[in-house]
């Protein structure tokens, strides 16, 4: 909002009553604090790798951070369209949406959906049977990463299931 028009809707120094808070503005707020305190943790988590001699201990403070650079993101991306939306701006970061498909197009992702969502479930059959033959390999540093990887597979079919829910 143009600051000359905020000052005239919202006073200097003015601080609205929780119950005059919608809960847009509560989710938008919560989300805000935890991007922050997320992004301290981001940068202890680089500065441990980093500052670390074992190859191990660096192998899986950069895995986690990896991961946890993403989720960052992705929570920073919602909480900017929150803020853009309660603001009426139409500069900041948009939600994706569907966007218009013709149903020959819906039809083929549909498929395709499908066959990732196929493929997803046999990965975790394969990790599994490794899992079950790798048991004290490298000091169970390979069954470890095989459950992370079947759990991100888990985690990837719940997002394909969610899109191909929106495709009908």
């Amino acid at each position: 909002m143009d600051r000359q028009i905020e000052s005239l809707v919202m006073p200097l120094g003015y601080t609205p009553r929780m119950d005059e808070v919608s809960a847009m503005e509560r989710l938008q707020s919560a989300l805000e604090s935890h991007v922050t305190q997320e992004g301290k943790f981001l940068k202890i988590y680089a500065e441990a790798a980093e500052k670390h001699d074992s190859p191990l201990v660096k192998f899986i403070l950069n895995l986690i951070l990896a991961d946890e650079e993403t989720h960052h993101g992705v929570l920073r991306r919602v909480a900017a369209a929150l803020d853009a939306n309660l603001r009426w701006r139409t500069d900041g970061v948009e939600i994706p949406k569907l966007g218009k498909m013709n149903a020959a197009e819906i039809k083929r992702l549909r498929a395709l959906t499908d066959d990732f969502i196929a493929e997803e479930k046999h990965g975790i059959d394969q990790c599994k049977a490794l899992m079950k033959m790798s048991d004290k390999c490298y000091g169970g540093l390979l069954t470890m990463l095989l459950g992370t990887i079947i759990h991100d597979s888990k985690k990837h079919m719940i997002m394909l299931r969610f899109m191909r829910k929106q495709l009908k």
